[in-house]
């Protein structure tokens, strides 16, 4: 619901908010993810306070029949949008479709959209669809990883500790445990409380 509501909405601006502002505001909440503001241009903003084009928010047109999660995710799926895609992919994983789900996290992958990435490691680790391969596990954590997600820094954490397609290193687990009870994972704070 959230997530049409976002895509289906305009926001209304407070009257206090400079046009500037909301100009800017309206590129960086573009429901198309090819149409928003490019950091260069926010860059420039901050710099001068002024934009070279002016950026309109269009909402997305809603499906027409809502029959459930699914239904909508797939809706706005068609439409490449990121989010839809990715909770599409995990309603087809969640009915064992696997090869199209992975098909979506890797297409995600590719935008460097690290949960698609953290949920591939998952695919592999687990053996969803496929043999277990904890080497691309590893692989797929490392790149999440790379881009801050702390949810794929814990799963990172538990190959290191249980040897899992990469030599033991617990000395290295703990630093990682450490690092995404940081980013305020739960799971890592609860695992570095029962070791304390």
């Amino acid at each position: 619901q959230m997530m049409q509501a976002h895509l289906s909405k305009v926001p209304q601006y407070d009257s206090k908010i400079s046009m500037p502002m909301q100009n800017l505001l309206n590129g960086m909440l573009c429901k198309i993810p090819n149409r928003r503001i490019s950091l260069e241009a926010i860059e420039i903003f901050l710099k001068t306070d002024t934009l070279t084009k002016n950026y309109a928010i269009e909402p997305l047109n809603e499906p027409l029949t809502v029959l459930d999660d699914e239904h909508t995710y797939r809706f706005y799926a068609k439409q490449n949008i990121t989010i839809a895609l990715f909770r599409y992919a995990i309603e087809l994983e969640n009915k064992d479709e696997y090869e199209k789900s992975k098909a979506i996290y890797k297409r995600l992958a590719t935008q460097n959209y690290s949960r698609a990435m953290n949920n591939l490691g998952y695919i592999y680790n687990a053996g969803l669809g496929e043999k277990q391969d904890y080497k691309k596990a590893v692989y797929w954590y490392t790149k999440a990883s790379k881009l801050n997600n702390s949810m794929a820094i814990y799963n990172l954490a538990l190959m290191y500790e249980h040897a899992k397609g990469v030599e033991s290193n617990k000395p290295y687990a703990q630093k990682l445990y450490a690092l995404a009870a940081k980013k305020g994972y739960k799971k890592a704070i609860d695992h570095l409380q029962s070791k304390s």
